[in-house]
């Protein structure tokens, strides 16, 4: 099988034992579509839950009750900056459940 998005060569198993069970699910899925690389899905994980915009407050509120990741994805959970520092993004925000008042840069609060 090859992703959706880049072509690239993949191996799916499309079940519960499939690497991507891991990762947060997409809220709407192209129906045309099949699996996509990790590469892709994160990409596309990060454009989906990283706009403050596109959230509604019952999304906000189902996503704090995931509470914080065992084991935060590089992409998803945090991206490393220019300055090589660390920042959560509004998705693992959002999972932390509530506004620290440090002004994070991507607070979604």
């Amino acid at each position: 099988m090859n992703c959706s998005q880049c072509n690239t060569k993949i191996t799916c198993s499309s079940n519960t034992s499939c690497w991507c069970t891991a990762l947060p699910k997409l809220q709407s899925i192209d129906q045309e579509a099949s699996c996509m690389c990790k590469d892709c899905l994160i990409k596309a994980l990060a454009k989906q839950y990283n706009s403050k915009e596109s959230i509604s407050e019952d999304d906000r509120k189902y996503i704090a009750k995931l509470g914080e990741p065992n084991k935060p994805i590089d992409g998803v959970d945090f991206q490393i900056n220019a300055q090589g520092l660390y920042t959560f993004t509004s998705w693992y925000l959002l999972r932390r459940g509530y506004c620290c008042e440090n002004g994070c840069q991507n607070c979604p609060f």
